[in-house]
Formats: C-alpha cells, sequence, structure tokens
C-alpha cells in the first residue's frame, strides 16, 4: 500500500509541476521502517510462536514415554 501511495502522489506532484521543470528530476522518496512492538504486542507474538511449539514438544515426550512403559499384567 505504501509503494502505491508513493507512485500516485509522485505522479500528482509532477503533473503539478511548471513547464519548465524537467519532470525525472522531481520526485517525491519515502523510507519505511518498522515500529518496535509494544510490550503486549510482544507477549502475543511469543504466545502464538512458543505454543505451537511446546505442544509438539510434549507430545513427542509422551510419545518417548510411551515406549519405555511397560504395563505388566497381574496375574
Amino acid at each position: 500500500m505504501v509503494a502505491y501511495m508513493n507512485v500516485v502522489n509522485n505522479m500528482l506532484f509532477r503533473a503539478s509541476l511548471s513547464h519548465d521543470v524537467d519532470p525525472t528530476t522531481a520526485g517525491i522518496s519515502v523510507t519505511n521502517h518498522p515500529m518496535n512492538r509494544t510490550h503486549i504486542q510482544m507477549d502475543r507474538y511469543l504466545l502464538y510462536a512458543y505454543v505451537p511449539c511446546f505442544i509438539v514438544h510434549l507430545s513427542q515426550l509422551f510419545q518417548l514415554l510411551d515406549r519405555f512403559v511397560v504395563i505388566v499384567p497381574r496375574i
């Protein structure tokens, strides 16, 4: 969306230039950088990133334990 808006703004800006100015020398440059995440956003990111990983590792642990546990029938 930012790149599209930059193109549209450049088009409008170059269309409004006087005739003695070369349109290729005039333009708008935009630099976009991500903002730092807030504390709540970081908590949510970590929750969504590590909970599935924890569930997978827990299920693998149960599978390992299931192989070592032998049920001995009572006689």
